[in-house]
């Protein structure tokens, strides 16, 4: 019994793990998510846009 036990939870176990590796998340946020005031800083290319930026004390990064 057990030896036809294993084969099986091996299986579910390894159909589990694919499922959970397999499923997608969009993380993009909406364009009403990324409401902004002030400066926005942007990659493209893999290079930011401006390339610096001053942050003065008590400003708010998001």
């Amino acid at each position: 019994m057990k030896s036809r036990l294993r084969p099986a939870i091996a299986g579910l176990v390894l159909a589990l793990g694919l499922v959970g590796c397999s499923s997608s998340t969009d993380t993009t946020p909406s364009a009403a998510e990324t409401t902004a005031s002030g400066p926005v800083v942007t990659i493209s290319g893999m290079a930011y846009s401006p390339a610096s930026l001053t942050v003065n004390v008590g400003d708010t990064v998001t």
